[in-house]
């Protein structure tokens, strides 16, 4: 028998000077900010996104009434307290949505012999759907 063992080890970069990254297109764009702060005592990294696939979706073949919006800001803080203490921060925040408009619904029912057929049209009908998600930890490092 062979067994795996799979770990995700994740190392966030320490800011050692200001810096800003932007990016844009036509679906979205991005931003990141990073630091020092508090006398170089705290290093501070944020980035968000936005992006929204509307028109990526309405360029296709097929024909959708489904436009979803993506939106999230991760950071990544910590602060030396002491040459043996220092405190780290991460958290996120994502929001995702759904908007559609149901054009016609046909649902197919019934059984061979006798079939039914059941058609709904709701051309004004805006529905949305969505979540949110936020996710925070904060960690202690004694330095010896």
């Amino acid at each position: 028998m062979i067994s795996y063992r799979l770990a995700l080890d994740i190392t966030y970069r320490k800011p050692e000077d200001f810096g800003v990254q932007l990016e844009a297109s036509l679906l979205g764009a991005s931003a990141t900010v990073e630091g020092l702060a508090l006398n170089d005592k705290m290093q501070v990294l944020v980035g968000m996104r936005y992006r929204n696939n509307s028109l990526f979706i309405e360029n296709s073949e097929t024909e959708s009434n489904f436009y979803p919006v993506f939106t999230d800001i991760q950071s990544y803080l910590n602060y030396q307290f002491t040459d043996k203490l220092l405190i780290e921060f991460l958290g996120t925040f994502g929001q995702n949505t759904y908007d559609f408009t149901p054009f016609t619904r046909r649902t197919n029912f019934g059984t061979v012999i006798n079939p039914f057929a059941l058609v709904i049209n709701e051309p004004r009908a805006k529905r949305k759907t969505g979540y949110t998600t936020l996710f925070r930890s904060l960690k202690r490092y004694l330095c010896n």
